[in-house]
């Protein structure tokens, strides 16, 4: 660390850079010879017009561009080193009536960094970043808010003055100012003095602006920042009494994500709040160089300046669960928030910004080619959600409303995201452990399970339903990205691979009767909606028979096991269904559509006698005969002699 010696040294060798009129001087020329001060002063103003072309220019940028000074400053911090300190790295902006104190835990100034905030468009940050002096605003924009601005840091203590109709040349020219006080720790002071020239009401109106971009400063803040892990704001009154104060810490949950803590008060009442999120990073290659810094063209800086990290942040309840019907925006950021968004996660990369930094270039090559990434980004973070036991039948409900963005650059992304999930394997099916691909699977529908969701028919190789684990508002998400329900052919499909299985559940003789019932109510409602494919259905051997076999209708007539509520006698040559299958109406109403009839009472007692008259059969059986009796029974009177004449 400099000594007080050697920073005062370094301070004045830069006022003497810029030129500097000590104001005890002047004062003592003008006693001697006040026409000589005017002298003086004329020509130096006309000096410094001259020498501050480049300063003018960075001024208009400066009050021209609403740039939130603020958020400048929480970069400025976030691109400092904190080696010194034991605390977590953290900012705290202390908010007066005439004034803004901040202060900063990290190693202290050197001059290589008082040189830097002398400088119009240099600086000390890292290129990876590439973001201080964008534009060339960066520090320069607390001028926004103050005339003057004191810095203290080890042993630097020194302050640049600068009011709105001056040059500009006090933005970069440091003045020593000698103190006695000692900060405690590593710790730098940053103190803005408001603007108290000018209109009254612009004054004001300017500081209720600054107060607002303090008060409106969000957790989220925190996210994107790699260093600082605390932000700090107090507000006082006039009395310089505590009104109210804010405070925000990020701290690590797991492997993926962060919780943002808020601790705030006001009017004596205290609040706490938590916001988790997870985030996901992805490093992006082979970007464009960005519009707003020029850098050395040298190999480390091509490197670093073509590419740069994409991170996404998910916000998530305590118990990990997605947030996503909420009425607050998410936004995108370039390190700090630059607008809101559509999107149901944060977005945040080194994109090319505007001059005020409060939207993104849409016609930024380099913005464009960050896209891609953030589409790879989204497809890392669904890799991520499915480490997780709920998040991996959740994630869906981040994925972009398929309605598509009112802004043609962020529909391209939303067209991105979706041409990567609909083709990489992100989806959970029932059984198989590996990710399945959204075309492969399907949604399997209420009429096509029994018990409680259970299949009527699977396929154990291809697995082909999407897990039951999916809620239906993700599945009504996925719908919109091609997932369908299991459609009337697959099911028939695995209906005739179970009926060509030795080990067919169709054909089983151990199969309950509950999947019977459901596999009969499925295939009356493909009558009932008339499918194309019923004559196919028809030739499948879905009838079963008195003698075990089961067969189709187009083989020959099949009856039901009674006519006129006579059963049907055993040992005919006619097909009968067995009388256990007449008890479900669900089996008797698709018997009806494949085919089955009710057998003449003519056809019955043909095959009787057809029997009978066999040389094999011998007697009638007493079923034979008990369906003569009730025949007889049955039959109206003007018919008994008809039946007798045919017994």
């Amino acid at each position: 660390m400099a000594s007080v010696k050697k920073a005062e040294e370094i301070v004045r060798r830069l006022t003497r850079k810029y030129g500097y009129l000590n104001e005890e001087m002047m004062s003592d020329i003008e006693k001697w010879k006040p026409e000589y001060r005017r002298e003086i002063d004329e020509n130096w103003l006309a000096m410094e017009n001259t020498a501050a072309h480049s300063i003018k220019t960075l001024a208009k940028q400066i009050y021209g561009s609403g740039a939130r000074f603020v958020f400048e400053l929480l970069q400025n911090a976030e691109d400092n080193n904190f080696s010194k300190t034991t605390e977590d790295p953290y900012i705290s902006f202390e908010v007066y009536e005439n004034r803004i104190v901040v202060e900063c835990n990290e190693d202290g100034f050197t001059e290589r960094d008082l040189v830097a905030i002398c400088a119009v468009g240099q600086s000390t940050k890292s290129t990876s970043y590439g973001y201080i002096g964008a534009k060339g605003i960066g520090f320069k924009s607390v001028f926004i808010a103050a005339w003057k601005v004191h810095i203290q840091s080890g042993n630097f203590s020194f302050e640049f003055r600068h009011k709105r109709d001056d040059p500009g040349l006090g933005m970069v020219r440091p003045i020593w100012i000698p103190t006695n006080e000692k900060l405690k720790g590593p710790l730098t002071r940053m103190t803005l003095y408001f603007h108290d020239e000018g209109d009254k009401d612009e004054l004001q109106r300017l500081k209720s602006i600054i107060f607002k971009q303090l008060d409106d400063l969000q957790q989220t803040s925190l996210l994107f920042l790699k260093k600082l892990q605390r932000i700090k704001m107090v507000f006082y009154d006039k009395s310089n009494r505590v009104e109210k104060s804010k405070e925000f810490l990020k701290r690590q949950v797991d492997k993926y994500r962060v919780a943002l803590d808020t601790d705030s008060a006001k009017d004596n009442e205290t609040r706490k709040e938590s916001q988790i999120y997870h985030i996901t990073t992805l490093t992006a290659h082979g970007l464009a160089r960005s519009d707003n810094r020029d850098l050395p063209n040298t190999d480390d800086t091509q490197t670093i300046s073509t590419s740069a990290e994409v991170v996404l942040a998910f916000p998530l309840t305590a118990e990990f669960k997605p947030i996503v019907n909420t009425k607050k925006k998410q936004e995108i950021f370039a390190f700090l928030p630059v607008r809101e968004s559509d999107y149901k996660f944060l977005i945040h990369s080194d994109f090319d910004t505007s001059a005020n930094r409060q939207d993104i270039i849409t016609t930024s090559t380099r913005n464009e080619n960050l896209l891609d990434w953030i589409a790879k980004a989204f497809l890392t973070a669904i890799k991520q959600f499915c480490e997780h036991s709920s998040l991996c039948y959740e994630w869906p409900l981040f994925l972009p409303n398929t309605e598509g963005a009112l802004d043609t650059f962020w529909a391209e992304l939303n067209i991105k995201i979706r041409r990567i999930v609909t083709t990489s394997p992100t989806l959970k099916s029932r059984h198989r452990r590996d990710p399945r691909v959204i075309t492969d699977i399907s949604i399997l529908t209420k009429d096509a399970t029994y018990e409680g969701g259970v299949p009527l028919f699977d396929d154990p190789d291809k697995d082909p339903f999407l897990s039951p684990k999916y809620s239906k508002p993700v599945r009504s998400v996925l719908k919109g990205y091609g997932l369908k329900n299991i459609s009337p052919n697959a099911i028939l499909e695995m209906l005739e691979s179970d009926l060509r299985n030795p080990n067919s559940k169709m054909h089983g003789k151990k199969t309950d009767g509950a999947w019977y019932s459901a596999v009969a109510s499925l295939l009356c409602s493909w009558f009932d909606r008339n499918y194309s494919f019923l004559n196919r259905l028809r030739q499948l051997p879905l009838i079963p028979l008195r003698d075990g076999k089961w067969i189709s209708a187009a083989l020959g007539p099949i009856y039901f096991p009674m006519t006129k509520n006579i059963p049907i006698p055993e040992r005919l040559d006619i097909r009968v269904l067995p009388v256990e299958r007449i008890f479900d109406d669900e089996w008797n109403r698709l018997f009806v559509q494949l085919g089955v009839l009710e057998a003449d009472i003519v056809a019955v007692r043909a095959s009787i006698l057809r029997a009978y008259m066999s040389p094999n059969n011998g007697l009638l059986g007493s079923d034979h005969l008990t369906f003569f009796a009730l025949l007889i029974s049955h039959t109206p009177a003007w018919d008994i002699d008809r039946n007798r004449a045919c017994i």
